[in-house]
């Protein structure tokens, strides 16, 4: 009886090992896939983990921008048409977490965002407001 007792909290035990490293593999970003140029599409209510319902919108926008370029060599730029943020960044791939480093005028600022997806094709982001994660999503799509 000890066997079998000891069997099951041994599976109990090894299988949620195993979902752990599944649940962790989900929040694994690629630094590739990230370095491009993306355009914005739209912004959501809420914070989003999927495109399934998104790719759809992708038709209704034809923005050129604002946009968003990562450089592998940890630069970027986050273009707005009437101004241009020229920077550098930290990415942590496991996390999603961006931590973008730019200068306003003489004064240096620390922007922060998380990426709640990421593919060859899209992106959705949460952005930071006063060091809390906001409520909104947006959502970008390789130029």
């Amino acid at each position: 009886m000890k066997k079998y007792l000891l069997l099951v909290l041994a599976f109990i035990l090894f299988s949620s090992c195993n979902s752990t490293k599944i649940e962790n593999s989900k929040t694994n970003f690629s630094l590739e896939k990230l370095c491009d140029e993306w355009l914005y599409v739209n912004s959501y209510e809420g914070i989003l983990t999927k495109i399934d319902t998104l790719n759809k919108e992708v038709k209704k926008y034809k923005y050129y921008t604002p946009s968003l370029t990562y450089r592998k060599e940890g630069t970027y730029t986050n273009y707005q048409g009437d101004y241009q943020d020229n920077g550098t960044f930290i990415f942590n791939k496991k996390t999603g977490i961006i931590k973008e480093f730019y200068n306003m005028g003489s004064t240096k600022v620390e922007s922060q965002s998380r990426l709640t997806y990421l593919d060859n094709g899209y992106l959705l982001m949460v952005v930071f407001e006063n060091e809390k994660e906001s409520t909104s999503t947006f959502f970008y799509k390789k130029r």
